[in-house]
């Protein structure tokens, strides 16, 4: 029972109780009772308030923290069907080109997305917490603006986020491309954080999207880097 002059309301209690920046109470000499501000009571009220008070703090604790990006747990290629409307990609060699390249300009946008956070931190290294923060904010925010290049009105395997530029684009595209950046970030990150800024990109795309074991296996083994994302067919015009 609580004694002395008190709210009619615990509840208006409770919020009088949260307002209040430091708690002060004292042991009475009566067993399990507590003063608490100039009132008396029980311990288990005093336990659920100090309960009540760091929920509020947890929770106004959680609002400040930035939201993370979630990636896409469907790591998956195209379905038939998806690529049935893309007419270019019966070919498997322009599949496996277009993966290979998805994952080149990620790797470029990635070591982009870490030298630009250690400019903005006066030069010096980015901690690990940090670095992948960058990273995970440059995958989400990039995976919506990729498409496949059009040439003669057909998509190729050339990726391409210039919106002066024509390029298929749709649900799945977005997908493609998110998930192969969250596997860089998932298997690469310390990587990128230790060498975007000295190391060249052709050899980090040959880190990370290279040999199956050392790299994801997403381009072959005697890719030649230097021709990442270029058209492998070249139009009659450029013969």
């Amino acid at each position: 029972a609580i004694r002395g002059n008190v709210h009619s309301s615990i509840k208006h209690s409770w919020f009088r109780y949260t307002s209040e920046s430091v708690l002060h109470f004292r042991i009475l000499s009566l067993p399990g009772m507590i003063k608490f501000r100039g009132r008396s009571c029980s311990c288990w009220q005093l336990l659920l308030f100090v309960a009540l008070s760091a929920l509020v703090v947890a929770t106004e604790a959680a609002k400040k923290q930035p939201k993370r990006p979630e990636f896409t747990d469907n790591s998956r290629d195209p379905t038939e069907d998806e690529l049935d409307v893309l007419d270019a990609f019966d070919d498997k060699q322009l599949r496996a080109q277009m993966k290979c390249n998805g994952c080149g300009v990620l790797v470029e946008e990635l070591q982009a997305a870490v030298s630009e956070g250690v400019a903005k931190n006066a030069g010096k290294a980015l901690k690990s917490g940090r670095g992948i923060e960058v990273l995970e904010n440059r995958c989400h925010s990039v995976s919506p603006l990729y498409g496949l290049q059009h040439r003669n009105n057909k998509p190729t395997e050339v990726w391409s986020k210039d919106p002066a530029i024509t390029r298929a684009q749709g649900s799945w595209m977005f997908t493609y491309v998110q998930t192969i950046c969250g596997e860089l970030v998932e298997e690469f990150d310390e990587m990128f954080i230790a060498e975007s800024t000295s190391t060249s990109t052709p050899d980090l795309q040959k880190k990370a999207c290279g040999k199956k074991g050392d790299g994801l296996g997403y381009c072959s083994n005697d890719f030649d880097y230097s021709k990442m994302n270029q058209h492998t067919v070249k139009l009659d015009s450029e013969l």
